[in-house]
């Protein structure tokens, strides 16, 4: 791997010569990759693990353990700044604010990176839970050989497509930003996910220990809080009820509505990030579950909703010998069979979801159903067609590509 400690040393010396002026850290890293080819054409995972067996000593890992995961193995160390290798196996990151500065580099398999804009509303709670709206604004396919670089502004997630992605990261170890690390969830709600006041991290803990050994305390102690405690507390005490709304369905509404006589509009906002991580872990648990890579991609699209004309550049970018709306649409009609109850609809719905992402409008979708079935079994069913219609682009699935 003595590419990256040349790689390194390139970095150091041209960041030396610009006094480490963080905010041309990134121009640098980027230069310095874009300059040599070889730290993606010699890279291969079997020469990484015969380069690691025959070390005797790793470079300086700092707070960071090495691993086939998430964390990186650092392969180069100044004290200023690292090269990492990140191994991402069914990597998804959620909506957060990167470390300022970093440079991703792909070294194999495949990643996706959503970004957003969030937009904070004139309610201002304090500096731990923002509210406001969070706009999809765009998506990059990153191939082997790949650079993304972050500003401080920036906010993204990043998914792998393949069963193994391979990533280089440079990053500085200042801390270049000030202020929260915050997780955004739409439809416009910010948490800084590392905050947790003393008192109230006892109080959930607690909740927790009660949903699980005693609803009478629980429910009553969840309740005293949505009474009295502050916005961020009541804020994480629904979200408590929310993870186990298949209990405390009614109790999580009537939290809600106590909660939005003290707080106003932005508690419907909360309910609704709630929803959407609902939604999340069910499309994110089938990714993980799905066995080939179109699947994957599909899936990861399903999550990312970035609309229909970007789900077919990035299915085209990625397979470009198939047709991209053809396999989409014979996806979304194979819900007709799906195993999955929660995701299965009737052979019709499936009809017409397909129809409606091919460009069909609801009432194109109705004429091309009664050419397959028949005028006559249509016939009278043409209203509640049209709603079925409608209905179909709140799906958990298709109301990201309709």
């Amino acid at each position: 791997m003595r590419v990256f400690k040349e790689l390194g040393e390139q970095i150091q010396r041209a960041w030396h010569a610009r006094n480490y002026n963080e905010q041309c850290f990134t121009d640098i890293v980027v230069e310095t990759l874009r300059r040599s080819s070889s730290w993606v054409r010699d890279f291969s995972l079997e020469d990484y693990v015969t380069w690691l067996q025959g070390l005797d000593s790793l470079p300086p890992q700092g707070d960071f353990k090495a691993g086939l995961d998430q964390t990186p193995l650092i392969v180069f160390e100044s004290g200023r700044f690292y090269l990492g290798l990140y191994f991402w196996r069914d990597l998804v990151t959620t909506i957060h604010r990167p470390n300022a500065y970093d440079v991703y580099g792909v070294l194999s398999g495949r990643c996706l990176e959503a970004r957003y804009a969030f937009e904070r509303s004139e309610t201002y709670f304090n500096s731990h839970l923002l509210w406001g709206d969070l706009t999809f604004s765009g998506i990059r396919n990153l191939t082997p050989g790949s650079l993304t670089t972050q500003a401080p502004e920036d906010i993204h997630s990043l998914y792998s497509l393949d069963e193994l992605s391979v990533v280089l990261v440079a990053r500085t170890n200042a801390a270049l930003r000030s202020g929260p690390a915050y997780e955004y969830c739409p439809p416009g709600v910010a948490v800084d996910p590392f905050y947790r006041e003393p008192l109230v991290e006892r109080q959930l803990q607690t909740l927790t220990i009660l949903s699980e050994t005693s609803e009478p305390l629980y429910l009553r102690m969840a309740f005293a809080l949505v009474r009295t405690a502050d916005v961020e507390t009541v804020y994480r005490v629904l979200e408590n009820l929310a993870k186990a709304s298949h209990r405390f369905a009614d109790q999580l509404v009537r939290a809600a509505e106590m909660a939005e006589a003290r707080f106003g509009e932005v508690i419907q906002t909360f309910m609704q990030s709630f929803k959407v991580r609902l939604r999340d872990r069910l499309i994110l648990g089938e990714k993980r579950a799905a066995k080939d890579s179109m699947a994957r991609l599909l899936w990861t699209l399903a999550h990312i909703k970035p609309g229909r004309e970007a789900v077919l550049k990035t299915v085209a970018a990625h397979f470009p010998e198939v047709s991209p709306q053809e396999v989409v649409a014979d996806w979304i009609e194979g819900f007709s069979t799906y195993p999955r109850d929660e995701l299965k609809v009737d052979e019709v719905s499936a009809f017409l979801a397909r129809r409606l992402f091919v460009g069909d409008d609801p009432e194109q979708a109705v004429r091309a159903l009664g050419r397959v079935y028949g005028e006559e079994a249509v016939g009278d069913a043409v209203p509640q067609l049209l709603e079925q219609c409608e209905s179909l682009r709140h799906h958990l699935v298709f109301s990201a590509f309709l």
